[in-house]
């Protein structure tokens, strides 16, 4: 009976997935005496690479959310518009969702290359088109006694948006390659 390349286990001669492991067996990889594998501390150093870049980009994420997005100063004092009271709190949520499936070892690498990619398209849908009506608002109310300023937090929640669509294109494409 042939082996799986990857786990050595036996395996029907007509298989196209191992049910040990679930590596997709190729044609050539089928023989009696396999010893092809796949590389499992390659793909362990891969994975937690990726997992803290996740974790990284999730609390950057979460940190925007929780920042200021637009300052006001007016000959009053300064008013300032955190990203919670705001859509911010939609971001907020998605950096948390992002996190916990950064943290979870039970789902896949293309299901959480699929999440953050979706998660980061939904998080730049909320807080880019915000520079925009931002700077339409400081161009309505630019006068000599009121100034205005984006917000470091609103920054940090387009770039950590931008980074968690290129973890999720990473995570799939690495994810793709551990089952080739």
């Amino acid at each position: 009976m042939p082996k799986c390349p990857n786990c050595q286990e036996t395996i029907k001669e007509n298989a196209t997935l191992c049910p040990y492991c679930h590596i997709p067996i190729q044609e050539s990889h089928v023989a009696p005496y396999a010893t092809k594998s796949v590389d499992k501390e390659q793909v362990d150093k891969d994975d937690r690479r990726i997992s803290n870049i996740q974790i990284i980009i999730a609390i950057a994420l979460i940190f925007g959310s929780l920042t200021p997005w637009l300052k006001f100063t007016t000959i009053f004092g300064q008013i300032t518009i955190n990203g919670y009271e705001a859509d911010g709190i939609f971001t907020m949520i998605l950096g948390i969702l992002l996190l916990l499936v950064s943290l979870s070892k039970k789902i896949s690498s293309p299901i959480k290359g699929i999440s953050f990619l979706f998660f980061g398209l939904f998080a730049c849908y909320l807080t880019i088109p915000k520079v925009f009506t931002i700077n339409q608002i400081l161009k309505d109310t630019s006068a000599d006694y009121v100034m205005g300023t984006l917000g470091f937090g609103l920054i940090i929640a387009i770039i950590s948006s931008l980074f968690a669509i290129m973890a999720g294109i990473d995570t799939l494409i690495s994810g793709i390659k551990q089952y080739k």
